[in-house]
């Protein structure tokens, strides 16, 4: 198979192993600076405020209402990706960190993203996937409302839990998958000529609670092991 011609189209492939350290800075000044109102703010407000303080980093043009509405649509939807099987113990801060630097690849948080193979959306997703995902959960679906984010999310998680039950739970595989197809994935075997040809870039994941976590990219040679 000829993977030069491959390289035309900009596939941006995403793996991770271990989720980074970090949201221990994040979190920490978002709660001190929620204590000081003499509230305790519960768990779910400071991650949906440490969500908002990230995507404000990369899209400071949304409005407080749809970040506040984004921030609360990634948190939900975070809690039913399905990576449970994964080789490490999948926390829910480990799920919500996965998601968010997802869509910051796929989208910069940018609802009316659309890339040239007409992908849409904050997950970038298929107009003819995102319809056969609302058929198989019943929904009916007109192409604007991929650009909601209750939509478009909900079926990116739920197309990528069925990439990771495809592929029995190896995340890595699934998410190759989601960015580059199913297909194209099956086509290329795993072959090393991977590597030669393309490159990968890793989930800008914004962190997590555990201590000593470490973030690591993985390139083809190492994913094909």
């Amino acid at each position: 198979m000829n993977f030069r011609r491959l390289t035309q189209f900009r596939f941006r492939y995403v793996i991770f192993l271990l989720l980074p350290f970090g949201f221990q800075l994040l979190l920490e000044p978002l709660a001190g600076a929620l204590n000081q109102k003499k509230s305790i703010p519960d768990e779910e407000s400071i991650e949906i405020a440490t969500i908002q303080a990230y995507i404000s980093e990369i899209r400071p043009s949304l409005s407080s209402e749809s970040l506040q509405k984004l921030s609360q649509v990634i948190l939900q939807e975070s809690r039913r990706l399905n990576i449970e099987s994964c080789n490490f113990r999948c926390s829910d801060t480990d799920k919500v960190s996965l998601l968010i630097g997802l869509i910051h690849l796929e989208s910069q948080f940018k609802a009316t993203a659309r890339s040239p193979k007409n992908a849409r959306g904050f997950m970038q997703i298929m107009p003819t996937t995102a319809n056969w995902i609302s058929q198989k959960e019943g929904w009916k679906i007109n192409l604007s409302d991929l650009h909601k984010p209750e939509v478009n999310i909900h079926l990116g998680v739920s197309y990528l839990n069925y990439l990771l039950d495809l592929r029995k739970g190896d995340t890595a595989k699934a998410l190759l998958s989601y960015n580059a197809g199913p297909s194209a994935v099956d086509r290329w075997g795993w072959d090393p000529g991977i590597q030669r040809n393309h490159s990968f870039q890793p989930i800008p994941l914004f962190g997590t609670k555990r201590k000593n976590c470490q973030f690591h990219s993985i390139n083809s040679r190492s994913l094909l092991l």
